[in-house]
């Protein structure tokens, strides 16, 4: 039986977190869901050891997701994406402070155990001053740019400002140099890593009073300075959002999953449009849809972004 899966979501705390996930429905206090205090991300569709997602509704409950994939990977993952590890995850971003300054390694400068990492945001709430940081700007040559970052001194000066509102979409490729900022809340769509190379942070401190990790030296090696794609550019899976207005369906051929992030409203997930297995998706939550999942029914008041991989 093919159904629409929600996963338990995987609380991160970090020392920027904010405190709007918790607003979101099905977060709030007392409920199974609430984030602990400090919460900066919502892991929400994860298949990587030690943060692996749980599926929580029909009779695939308390099985991983690297589970239900090893049990039937074309049924789940689809023919296109039989083969290798897992290649997405999804995630709620709570920006309660400003994030490091940072950049992540590609497929041909990741190495040692670092994964290659391409990803996207999706603004559901902007930060308060109206911008994030997406590349550096122009006239700002990367070897500018690192002699400040070695001399201690702010970079932010030397970052493009990307003015956003809700809903617009950001490719951010790897090379990159980005930074999130305060009060934003984000949907983000990433391949399957956890690299990042931190390049400035604000002179903060660790818990412990030692000053954050930097990788100064890594960073540098794999930034780029081509000028940010669009999404259609993605060469690793496609975003598109989609708004539900009464009744609509998703087919698909059976080659790759989908995965349905609602952004705002919430909608009904059905597996098939004459009855099935339906799931309510609420604001912020991720619905994995396995690839046998060929029609879709979608149903409500809301808009949602549906990630799909793209064959290799």
């Amino acid at each position: 039986m093919y159904y629409p899966i929600l996963f338990r979501p995987i609380y991160k705390q970090m020392l920027w977190g904010g405190g709007k996930l918790k607003l979101l429905p099905g977060r709030g206090a007392g409920g199974p869901h609430h984030p602990p205090p400090g919460t900066g991300e919502s892991w929400d569709v994860s298949c990587r050891e030690g943060c692996m997602s749980i599926a929580e509704n029909g009779p695939d409950a308390g099985q991983t997701l690297k589970r239900l994939s090893e049990r039937d990977r074309i049924g789940y993952l689809g023919t296109s994406a039989a083969k290798g590890t897992f290649p997405l995850l999804v995630k709620i971003i709570d920006a309660g402070d400003d994030l490091s300054v940072q950049v992540h390694p590609g497929e041909e400068n990741a190495s040692g155990g670092e994964n290659a990492k391409n990803e996207t945001w999706y603004v559901i709430e902007p930060p308060d001053c109206g911008y994030l940081y997406a590349g550096l700007n122009e006239g700002v040559t990367v070897e500018r740019f690192m002699q400040t970052l070695y001399s201690g001194h702010t970079v932010l000066d030397q970052l493009k400002k990307v003015y956003v509102r809700p809903g617009d979409i950001l490719e951010i490729p790897d090379g990159l140099v980005h930074a999130l900022t305060k009060g934003a809340l984000i949907a983000e769509v990433q391949q399957n890593s956890d690299t990042t190379f931190r390049l400035y942070d604000y002179n903060r401190t660790e818990a412990n009073g030692k000053p954050r990790e930097l990788h100064i030296k890594k960073g540098v090696n794999v930034i780029k300075t081509e000028k940010p794609r669009d999404i259609s550019q993605n060469p690793f899976y496609s975003v598109e959002s989609v708004t539900v207005n009464g009744k609509m369906r998703l087919s698909s051929d059976g080659s790759v999953f989908s995965i349905v992030t609602c952004t705002d409203g919430e909608v009904f997930a059905q597996s098939g449009p004459d009855g099935g297995y339906a799931v309510t998706v609420f604001k912020g939550r991720s619905a994995f849809i396995p690839a046998a999942l060929t029609d879709l029914a979608l149903a409500g008041d809301g808009s949602v972004l549906v990630t799909k991989i793209k064959p290799q």
